[in-house]
């Protein structure tokens, strides 16, 4: 449980120092933060763009449709 409190802290951090460079300097870095509003893409999941349920049922379901066909 300590781990994940530690995470959550570390990426709210980088998150503050990103929009202090981003306010303060020309580059455009992108909010990776877990805090509200810290994190600029509400959709993403905090542990990557994509679910880790997602690619077993889309590989299974190509492999029915490869299997039927």
């Amino acid at each position: 449980m300590g781990e994940l409190r530690t995470f959550n802290s570390l990426a709210n951090e980088r998150a503050r120092l990103v929009r202090y460079i981003n306010e303060n300097s020309p580059a455009t870095i992108p909010l990776l933060g877990i805090a509200g509003d810290l994190i600029e893409k509400r959709w993403i999941c905090w542990g990557g763009e994509l679910p880790h349920w997602v690619l077993p049922w889309v590989l299974g379901a190509l492999w029915l449709l490869l299997v039927i066909w």
